[in-house]
């Protein structure tokens, strides 16, 4: 790449690197902060929606039916066969993959693409609740408590911050993606992944309205609509998938939003989001990664294997 840049181009991009390696190390010390303050000042009890902070285990292989229903059924049900299937494959690369087979036979999960599947997450009414509480946080939270949720969107909400870990999204993966993903993707990681990075990205005509082509810093990444303006059916802010670097697809796969559904692929994929032409969309993303895959084959950004921190790595694995 640098090539291309030549000396001045390439000198620039370095200092930029560097200044956003700079950037990236005091992050950790300022959110830690951050949640605590959040948490004392804005307790889940007094938030306007309390029960979407907590997601049902599974229980006896089923969810907890004294929950209120958050997940959606079908989806409860295809990681329940996952995790079944998991547990009678051997280790061994056949073996594994007559498992996954099996779990695609499931119509609950669709494969749009190699390496991209979509599913039912979240019940609408549930999708509906989670787009509240972070409008109602989006409102209330001074800008000093407020987080960008990654380097290249400027709206939305770092749910790790704001109380969504321990119950939310610590329960979504160990519970339920990493099974799934044991099976979907074992050559990437998929079946140690014990850590994550959860926000919100919002585009609305007065924000931003599409995003640029890039890969994640994720070996798996779980992207789930919570709100989407009604547009029968036309192409608005839709997701295109490119292929991964040196291994283009033949043409952009492209996915169509649909309020509680998610599209799980490969981190270090290739896509964009098309403009949006009209109203607003908000959605739910999961980076989720694996220490044991990073420490033997390197971050997802920059390759290198020294000096790895990992936050929010679950006692379960």
């Amino acid at each position: 790449m640098l090539e291309y840049l030549g000396t001045s181009g390439s000198m620039a991009l370095i200092a930029h690197l560097q200044r956003e390696k700079a950037t990236r190390s005091a992050m950790d010390t300022s959110s830690i902060k951050r949640k605590q303050h959040i948490l004392q000042q804005y307790p889940l009890k007094s938030r306007p929606c309390p029960g979407v902070y907590t997601l049902p285990l599974p229980h006896n292989g089923a969810a907890d039916k004294d929950m209120p229903q958050s997940l959606h059924s079908a989806f409860t049900d295809l990681t329940m066969l996952a995790r079944k299937y998991l547990a009678t494959a051997n280790t061994d690369d056949k073996s594994m993959s007559a498992a996954r087979d099996r779990l695609l036979l499931c119509p609950y999960i669709k494969q749009i693409a190699s390496n991209i599947f979509t599913f039912p997450v979240f019940t609408e009414e549930f999708s509906r609740q989670v787009m509240a509480e972070v409008d109602h946080l989006r409102d209330h939270l001074p800008e000093s408590l407020k987080s960008r949720p990654n380097s290249m969107n400027n709206h939305g909400v770092l749910l790790d911050e704001v109380g969504f870990t321990e119950g939310f999204s610590d329960v979504l993966l160990d519970q339920y993606i990493r099974p799934m993903s044991a099976l979907l993707y074992p050559e990437n990681g998929g079946g140690t992944l014990d850590h994550h990075r959860c926000f919100t990205v919002q585009y609305a005509q007065d924000k931003d309205v599409s995003l640029a082509t890039h890969f994640d810093n994720a070996e798996v990444t779980l992207n789930i609509n919570l709100s989407l303006t009604d547009m029968q059916g036309q192409q608005n802010g839709d997701l295109l998938f490119h292929g991964k670097q040196g291994e283009p697809r033949p043409q952009p796969v492209r996915f169509q939003h649909r309020i509680g559904w998610g599209v799980l692929h490969l981190g270090k994929e290739l896509h964009c989001a098309t403009p949006l032409i009209a109203g607003e969309r908000t959605n739910l993303i999961m980076w989720c990664r694996s220490a044991a895959w990073r420490l033997k084959n390197g971050c997802a950004m920059c390759g290198e294997t020294a000096g790895l921190k990992f936050a929010h790595i679950q006692n379960s694995i």
